[in-house]
């Protein structure tokens, strides 16, 4: 085999054995790249619920409150009401 065959037959092999890596290191950031995508998605539905749960105590919190007012004010109301009736 002359060298210039030689060194075109080398040339080959390492461009093949080259691309051979290339093709495994693409592959495996892909991997890596679709892996951190999910991660990222699952922090976000995590935040979601979060803010979904907050949102909920916030809402249940105001009704407490708002119930607590009105029994607390139940006795002013029943006297305004019962001072209206006698006055009619």
């Amino acid at each position: 085999m002359r060298s210039t065959e030689w060194a075109f037959a080398n040339l080959i092999g390492l461009s093949t054995t080259l691309g051979f890596h290339l093709h495994n290191i693409l592959r495996t950031t892909e991997e890596r790249l679709a892996q951190l995508m999910a991660e990222l998605l699952t922090v976000v539905r995590g935040i979601a619920s979060f803010a979904q749960i907050l949102g909920l105590v916030i809402k249940s919190t105001e009704v407490i409150v708002s119930f607590c007012s009105a029994v607390y004010n139940a006795p002013i109301e029943l006297r305004r009401i019962k001072e209206k009736l006698l006055n009619l």
